[in-house]
């Protein structure tokens, strides 16, 4: 008995490298099937991840391992989380649920707790140091403390509800929110005048905003389109569409540098699946990273140019020390590649079911064919003609036994083979 166990360790973790190094997205242990919703790091080691329910957790070792912290709410979502320091860490969420640690998170302290059901909802905040911040979210209200949300100082009514919120230094901030509306402050939030962004008759949610120093970037959830300013949102320009599909949704964005930045989303009618997208040219072209990975993305950050984190629903922490890899391009109106791919099958192992991508570089008639470990044929689970372009395809093996299987690609003369593991 504990040999085989021992063998079901040692295949999981052959299939996680297997797999990461292709991907380049390493999925790393929550400890949780809680949706999570944003995480942040303050260096590389240190962070935290919040999700629905009151959840909050942190790392200490890069997201290898992430322990629960006991926050004191339990029926809420909490939205976004922001580490000043090591120590000092801001918390928001639904229904005016407002955090604080100074200890890094071994107690919370609940600055805020509206009744459920009632009062605002916290969708971002950002704080330049322990006691001067602001935060945002629905009944068009920002607001801005100085001694750490005991207290409000100002409020300002925005004509929407307000999704992110940035600022340059005490004076100077931008919030972004639905109806692609933005506005700018220059007196710290007392006043705010709105931006023109030139948004059209679109639909253009604004739902995340990232800035390096003057140079900002906005995405807009429902038209995938990025919005760029150079002038700390004096002026806006449309960049580029992602991708030129309404079903697929951009959350989160964020840039390490002026040249290179992430987003990352979700496709809402193909089980949600995640998406992530990459820049090195200031966002004026993106490639997509990561389109195997079943479940949907919420947040995005990086500590630096090459590691990064991304969260998501059903507990899910991805995490890359290499930025990620291109797996094809995706701004040109159709989902474009540039060859043949297959990719290993999200989630590996799994149990029951699990989600094979492939990509092809010209319309041809494709198999995927599946082998048990003697190299005996199972099923095919994919026979017929397909024209170019990206695919997922359900694998359904609730009738088989717990083993290593094996997955063929044929298409023309490309042949490849990746494994799986169902665990039961």
């Amino acid at each position: 008995m504990r040999s085989r166990i021992n063998i079901k360790i040692i295949i999981y973790c052959l299939l996680i490298f297997i797999c990461s190094t292709n991907t380049q997205w390493i999925p790393q242990n929550s400890g949780t099937s809680t949706h999570l919703t944003e995480i942040r790091f303050i260096n590389q080691n240190t962070g935290w991840a919040c999700g629905i329910n009151g959840l909050i957790l942190k790392t200490t070792n890069g997201g290898t391992n992430w322990t629960q912290q006991f926050t004191g709410i339990n029926d809420k979502v909490l939205n976004r989380i922001r580490p000043v320091d090591e120590n000092v860490v801001y918390c928001v969420g639904g229904f005016e649920t407002f955090l604080k640690t100074t200890n890094g998170g071994i107690s919370w302290q609940i600055i805020k707790n509206g009744p459920l059901g009632q009062g605002h909802s916290y969708y971002a905040l950002h704080f330049l140091n322990q006691n001067t911040g602001w935060y945002c979210g629905t009944e068009q209200l920002v607001f801005k403390t100085t001694n750490g949300g005991i207290t409000v100082d100002s409020f300002f009514t925005y004509a929407n509800n307000v999704r992110d919120i940035y600022f340059q230094d005490i004076s100077n901030g931008i919030a972004c929110g639905e109806g692609g509306i933005i506005y700018k402050t220059t007196n710290g939030g007392i006043n705010w005048y709105q931006i023109y962004v030139p948004v059209g008759s679109e639909s253009a949610d604004f739902m995340d905003l990232s800035f390096v120093g003057d140079t900002g970037w906005a995405v807009g959830r429902t038209n995938n389109k990025v919005y760029k300013t150079t002038n700390f949102g004096l002026n806006w320009d449309s960049v580029v569409r992602i991708i030129q599909n309404p079903a697929i949704h951009s959350y989160s964005i964020f840039f390490s540098n002026v040249y290179k930045g992430w987003v990352a989303g979700s496709h809402s009618v193909i089980g949600d699946a995640g998406r992530i997208y990459k820049t090195t040219n200031s966002g004026y072209n993106w490639h997509e990273q990561v389109a195997d990975n079943y479940y949907a993305n919420s947040s995005i950050f990086f500590i630096n140019d090459n590691v990064g984190w991304c969260v998501g629903v059903f507990g899910k922490i991805l995490k890359t020390t290499t930025g990620g890899q291109f797996v094809g391009i995706s701004n040109s109106g159709n989902e474009a590649v540039e060859n043949y791919k297959l990719y290993c099958n999200y989630p590996n192992p799994f149990n029951s079911q699990t989600i094979i991508k492939y990509q092809l570089s010209k319309s041809s008639n494709v198999k995927i064919v599946i082998y048990n470990y003697m190299g005996q044929e199972i099923e095919t689970i994919v026979n017929e003609y397909k024209n170019k372009g990206s695919y997922n395809v359900k694998w359904d093996a609730s009738g088989l036994a717990s083993g290593v299987y094996f997955y063929k690609l044929i298409a023309d003369d490309y042949i490849y083979t990746q494994k799986a593991v169902l665990i039961k």
